[in-house]
């Protein structure tokens, strides 16, 4: 319990240094970057969750990352992309959940494994945040090895990545995604030496691919 407390006090004070940052860069009022505290304040529990909004906040996505979860929303850099996100349903009429067509609908797959995820973590976000920063520590050590390795080489990422194309996913775990757990298993080089297995074999098949076109 006093983990949980500690990463709702970091999420905080996050929240209250780039609300500084931004009102002193941009002189603009400090209400932008608070728009997101009443997200976390009326978080719902994961399992009570059936599909995520997207909403557009540039402000609290980094540059580089296409999208966030964040307590139960999907956070964007423009509205377009939220819009994108929005017009997907987290499933179709007959109960089952739509083959993703295109790279928005990975992408809400994607973010919606991370949902699953902290289910899986006592149906908690706080627990889903602090064990995604202690991995996310546990990478950066090998950044020299894997530039941006706190996220790559996160358990939680590498899981979602692996999975974000299959349309069936999610609806073999109701329950929450446990697929995680066999990552954070490893260690850090060990995770590091798995990832670069995997895009090794990708780059095969992309040349046996490409020398057959």
């Amino acid at each position: 319990m006093q983990q949980v407390f500690i990463v709702f006090l970091l999420l905080l004070y996050v929240v209250f240094v780039k609300s500084i940052i931004f009102a002193a860069r941009n002189n603009h009022t400090m209400n932008h970057p608070f728009r997101i505290l009443p997200i976390i304040m009326k978080a719902r529990r994961p399992s009570r969750i059936t599909d995520m909004p997207a909403v557009r906040d540039a402000f609290w996505l980094k540059k580089g990352y296409t999208a966030m979860t964040f307590f139960g929303h999907i956070i964007t850099h423009s509205a377009e992309e939220a819009n994108q996100l929005n017009m997907l349903s987290g499933k179709e009429p007959n109960g089952k959940t739509p083959k993703p067509l295109n790279a928005f609908s990975a992408l809400k797959n994607h973010e919606m494994i991370h949902l699953r995820q902290a289910q899986a973590c006592g149906d908690s976000w706080l627990r889903f945040y602090w064990r995604y920063l202690r991995y996310w520590l546990q990478g950066i050590r090998l950044n020299r090895q894997l530039r941006n390795a706190g996220y790559l080489l996160n358990p939680f990422e590498m899981e979602a990545y692996e999975h974000m194309d299959d349309a069936q996913y999610l609806d073999h775990c109701p329950d929450g995604a446990t697929g995680w757990k066999h990552y954070a298993a490893m260690s850090a080089t060990q995770r590091l030496e798995h990832y670069i297995g995997k895009q090794t074999l990708k780059n095969i098949e992309y040349d046996k691919e490409n020398a057959g076109a």
